[in-house]
């Protein structure tokens, strides 16, 4: 009998330790939302997906995505982020780089950015940072104060504006400049639905949220969900493609260990194609 009481002790203190060390919105809840009418079948499409076993903690949440095929990611959580780990965006791992400029940890970044390729940006817990990279998506560890608006959990850029929350869950998104001046609230209630990472393209914001465990496609104008994608839990940071890859999603979630998806979401990059199409063409040429 004392055997067993003390398995069931441990069992319940092995859930309480994995339960602080994933990093989920307070009181997100497991509800899915149906998919709207005008439902497109390639949004959402999973195109691959690959784990990360390289760091032992596990639970990535961060993700970027580099101009010549490469990508990385690494820990949410400040005591376990010492590096960045490089992957091939095919899922093969290259090489992990020691982290200098740790902040809190790495809650979500994005390679698209103003400054051009060699750069990506991240956000963290107190401020957004920029890093550089060479080619072989090999980061340099040591970042560069951003903006100082983003912080908490997302970083996105459109082209023209950064999307970044401003502070931990629950508090919302804000819209900048490029040289950081803040011009307005991201419209809408995006940001109560246990928000994390996400990602910005020409019309819509790619948001991860913990409330449903789903990828929202946000309208940036109104602020109104669109359509949305169920995402394995917990949901971490979510960035863009580049070049070819420019119309999928990054996404990372956070678990031991944690897995990479790539998710066609169209977010700019692909051609002119009516909805009902275009997943018929995909299914032909995949």
């Amino acid at each position: 009998m004392k055997g067993l009481v003390f398995l069931g002790v441990a069992l319940l203190c092995a859930g309480a330790a994995y339960a602080e060390t994933v990093d989920r919105a307070p009181n997100a809840t497991d509800n899915t939302i149906g998919d709207p009418a005008g439902y497109n079948p390639a949004f959402g499409q999973l195109i691959r997906s690959f784990s990360m076993p390289q760091n032992a903690q596990g639970y990535f949440a961060g993700v970027a995505t580099s101009n010549d095929g490469y990508c990385w990611s690494s820990n949410w959580s400040g005591s376990f982020f010492r590096y960045f780990y490089v992957y091939r965006t095919t899922g093969s791992f290259v090489r992990s780089v020691a982290v200098s400029t740790t902040s809190s940890g790495f809650r979500d970044g994005e390679g698209v950015n103003h400054l051009g390729s060699g750069y990506f940006v991240t956000a963290q817990v107190s401020t957004s940072y920029r890093y550089r990279y060479s080619s072989g998506g090999n980061p340099s560890g040591s970042g560069t104060a951003f903006i100082s608006g983003i912080r908490g959990r997302g970083i996105g850029y459109d082209g023209t504006y950064y999307y970044g929350t401003t502070g931990t869950f629950g508090t919302p998104i804000a819209v900048f400049t490029t040289t950081g001046s803040q011009i307005k609230i991201f419209p809408g209630t995006v940001h109560t639905q246990g928000l994390y990472g996400h990602a910005a393209g020409p019309t819509y914001l790619y948001c991860v949220c913990h409330t449903g465990n789903v990828i929202r496609e946000v309208d940036k104008t109104t602020g109104s969900f669109r359509r949305s994608f169920s995402v394995t839990r917990t949901g971490g940071g979510c960035s863009r493609g580049q070049g070819a890859e420019s119309a999928y999603l990054y996404y990372v979630n956070q678990a031991r260990p944690s897995v990479m998806w790539i998710y066609d979401a169209e977010v700019g990059g692909i051609p002119a194609v009516e909805p009902e199409s275009l997943g018929k063409i995909k299914g032909v040429f995949r």
